[in-house]
C-alpha cells in the first residue's frame, strides 16, 4: 500500500518478474496462469502500466 504521504496517483500494486532471456519473457506472457491473472486484473484495475527492461 502507498504510504499515507505518497501521491494518491501512485499505483498500489506491482508485479515483478525476473527472467533469464527474452524467450523466457515471451513464454511467461503466454503462460496460462499469467493469462488467468491478467483477466482478473482487467476486471478490477482502473489503470495499469507495463515496463519491460533488460539489466
Amino acid at each position: 500500500m502507498n504510504d499515507d504521504e505518497a501521491d494518491n496517483s501512485n499505483y498500489d500494486l506491482v508485479l515483478t518478474v525476473d527472467v533469464e532471456s527474452i524467450s523466457d519473457l515471451n513464454a511467461y506472457q503466454i503462460n496460462p496462469d499469467h493469462a488467468l491473472v491478467g483477466k482478473f486484473i482487467k476486471k478490477v484495475a482502473m489503470a495499469r502500466a507495463c515496463v519491460d527492461y533488460r539489466v
